[in-house]
């Protein structure tokens, strides 16, 4: 009579919860987590809330605690910011994503090399010290959300998670045999370029939110929260985990994010391709069937590039409140953008490269090269940047010089947001108009230096 009276009550419980996809789940215990937002502050709320719903979802579908690893600096939940203390809500209006999220590591324990310590089953030293104890014989899951730049992820202390520190963590995952398969997804602005170039072992699978050199998108403002509150990619996949049939494969899981964000960010696939044939029942190995539930198509309308969202969040509040406080919040973001897009134009200019490169990037995808219209030449220039497969894995085609590109890409990059500082959405805009610049011939890196120490030294 007590089992039935207990299997009754857990039962209720999952009936009430509004993540519970299935009504009984048993997980064989090989499937591990690994969730990280490298962000902290209010305006980068969407984060930590991708990564709380993704907990959610791999909680219902069976994956226990002790093997959900969660990196988040948890300043969200109870700030003075937010109306809902101790919530966090990933859609308008939505459940609370935040309950039950282990606190893994938190604060100043959020940290790049921290995160790949947790990876590399290595105890950090500090937080829960929960890591992976995984085998060649477990299926591994990474979420990372943040910021980027070009050629790195970015963390509290800077964009400091290159492409070969994340590669090499990878190849000692794989040399360590620590997974049968890895599957990693990035969210953040310029995440191709931190994995077109790795070499990775087999039946390592990666998708990232943007190609090479492409901002990601916020997506679902909220109007009570007063901040975007997910990512349009990472809602998407999340969305789709949770509603759909998991008998589909990873292709048609990527299939469906690029389908539904339409014209605005374009998801790439790296790594082993071949696996993502593989179904995501293969993966998540739920012994039960999900209960799915019928959702209309989500249609994509308020995602906005991640480097507005200061500036936009500033534009909501004040055509939702006409105050004089909100209306001085708004012009100075105004203010600031314009500083910041002019000291960008005049490092550009300074580099005396062609005309057609000086000019900003578009920031949203279109299926042509229509989204290049300022675009001069050849068709080969056109296609540097536009919004096909060609911007998830290739670099500019070979009018000008590999290395030079790269070289001053990696410097300009580094001096701008070592003397501007790395802490402001704002500051990537910059990061796309000097990757595209050094696209250009002959790019004049030291003009461009002294620049960037000119405006920089002044604020």
């Amino acid at each position: 009579m007590k089992c039935f009276i207990v299997a009754v009550l857990l039962a209720v419980v999952a009936a009430a919860h509004p993540f519970s996809k299935f009504s009984r789940v048993e997980l064989e215990t090989n499937v591990w987590v690994v969730l990280a937002a490298g962000s902290d502050g209010w305006s980068n709320y969407r984060h930590q809330a991708d990564v709380c719903h993704m907990y959610q979802v791999a909680h219902s579908l069976g994956v226990p605690d002790e093997h959900i690893i969660v990196i988040m600096k948890d300043d969200i939940a109870n700030s003075a910011s937010n109306p809902k203390k101790g919530q966090i809500i990933n859609e308008p209006n939505g459940p609370d994503v935040y309950h039950g999220v282990p606190k893994d590591y938190t604060g100043s324990a959020v940290s790049s090399a921290n995160f790949l310590k947790v990876l590399e089953g290595v105890a950090p030293g500090v937080g829960s010290g929960k890591v992976l104890k995984t085998t060649n014989k477990d299926h591994v899951f990474v979420f990372f959300d943040d910021h980027g730049t070009s050629g790195a992820l970015c963390w509290p202390e800077g964009c400091s998670l290159t492409g070969p520190k994340f590669e090499a963590t990878i190849n000692t995952m794989a040399s360590k045999q620590m997974f049968a398969e890895l599957i990693i997804y990035v969210e953040a602005c310029y995440a191709g370029s931190v994995f077109y170039k790795t070499k990775l072992p087999p039946n390592v699978y990666i998708t990232t939110a943007s190609p090479v050199a492409a901002s990601s998108f916020a997506y679902n403002y909220d109007s009570t929260i007063r901040a975007y509150v997910a990512d349009i990619y990472s809602w998407l996949f999340i969305h789709d985990t949770e509603v759909n049939p998991l008998s589909r494969t990873f292709n048609d899981q990527f299939a469906y994010i690029q389908d539904n964000i339409q014209n605005y960010s374009m998801a790439c696939q790296y790594g082993d391709l071949e696996y993502g044939k593989a179904s995501l029942e293969s993966f998540w190995k739920p012994k039960t069937s999900a209960t799915t539930r019928p959702v209309a198509r989500p249609v994509i309308k308020d995602a906005v590039p991640s480097w507005d969202v200061p500036i936009e969040t500033a534009r909501r509040v004040y055509e939702a409140e006409n105050s004089d406080e909100n209306r001085a919040a708004l012009k100075r973001e105004e203010e600031f953008r314009e500083r910041v897009d002019t000291i960008g134009q005049r490092i550009v200019e300074a580099m005396g490269i062609e005309k057609h490169f000086t000019v900003p990037p578009c920031t949203t995808c279109t299926k042509s090269c229509t989204c290049m219209q300022y675009c001069s030449g050849s068709q080969a220039r056109c296609e540097m940047q536009c919004c096909n497969q060609q911007g998830c894995y290739v670099e500019p085609p070979k009018y000008y010089n590999q290395y030079t590109a790269d070289v001053c890409t990696t410097q300009l990059t580094s001096a701008f947001l070592n003397m501007c500082g790395n802490d402001h959405a704002y500051l990537r805009s910059v990061d796309a108009k000097i990757y595209r610049a050094c696209r250009g011939q002959n790019p004049q890196i030291q003009a461009a230096l002294d620049v960037i120490n000119a405006e920089c030294s002044r604020d």
